[in-house]
Formats: structure tokens, C-alpha cells, sequence
């Protein structure tokens, strides 16, 4: 059997990651010269891609175990 739960609280462990990454990012873009920071907002742009990702797929993972009989209370 699947646990829901864990698969949820580990996607919700690399999206606290990916958003210390992104925090990371924007510090770089604040002190960037000019022709460097584009290059920034690109990486900033695929990490917030994988952040909200992260978060999306948690939610639909805690959905599944509330569908499956098991309460999920990570959010």
C-alpha cells in the first residue's frame, strides 16, 4: 500500500528547499550586474516552476490518501 501521507510530506520537504533556493536567487539578482541578471530571472523562473509543482502535486497526494481512507493533515 502506498502511504499517501509520507510521499506528501517529502514533496513538501523539497519544496521548502527549492524555496530556499529561490530566496538564494533573488539575493544574486539584487547584487547581479546588469547583463548577468537575466540569466537569473531565468533559474528563478524554473525553480518557482518546481516549487509550486512540488506544492501541487503534495495537495494531490493528500487528496489521494483522504480518498483512500487516511487523513492527511500537512498543509
Amino acid at each position: 500500500m502506498v502511504d499517501y501521507i509520507k510521499w506528501a510530506e517529502e514533496y513538501m520537504e523539497n519544496a521548502e528547499i527549492v524555496k530556499g533556493n529561490i530566496e538564494k536567487i533573488k539575493d544574486k539578482i539584487r547584487i547581479a550586474p546588469p547583463e548577468k541578471k537575466s540569466t537569473f530571472y531565468e533559474l528563478l523562473g524554473k525553480y518557482r516552476t518546481i516549487y509550486y509543482e512540488s506544492l501541487k502535486t503534495a495537495e494531490f497526494l493528500r487528496n489521494r490518501s483522504v480518498e483512500s481512507g487516511r487523513e492527511c493533515h500537512i498543509m
